[in-house]
């Protein structure tokens, strides 16, 4: 079963934006790339047709509010990670592990070893993630 939340976007019709993906090819040297315009101007649409055109394996993840519960994140992300690997490979958050998140964290990330990893609509878990922090 294939989740909207961990799919890149299907294309049809998009006119390829040379200049953007000109822009996107220097900087794909650097660790990361934020992409950061008013929602409806294209963002998503440029970004995921610059890696089809380039051929760029990659992992897409559309936040949402339900990612401010950190289980939900990793769980979701596990499951788009295990459409390119072997599952088994992955870590799982268990509840033991909550105690020592930054550490998992970062084993996680580390055992990704991809070469794009878009994170879409970062806006709205940002916005739970900021109540939450007021709270």
């Amino acid at each position: 079963m294939r989740f909207a939340k961990i799919a890149a976007p299907r294309l049809r019709n998009v006119l390829p934006r040379e200049r953007v993906f000109s822009l996107l090819d220097e900087a794909r040297g650097h660790r990361a790339i934020w992409i950061s315009a008013p929602a409806g101007f294209g963002k998503t649409t440029a970004v995921a047709s610059w890696l089809q055109s380039r051929g760029v394996p990659s992992l897409w993840y559309n936040c949402d509010d339900g990612d401010a519960d950190v289980a939900s994140f990793f769980h979701f992300l596990s499951l788009a990670l295990a459409d390119s690997r072997n599952s088994s490979s992955i870590p799982r958050l268990s509840p033991e592990l909550h105690g020592a998140l930054p550490t998992f964290a970062r084993n996680f990330f580390r055992t990704m070893d991809l070469n794009i990893f878009v994170v879409v609509d970062v806006n709205s878990a940002e916005r739970r993630w900021l109540a939450l922090a007021d709270s």
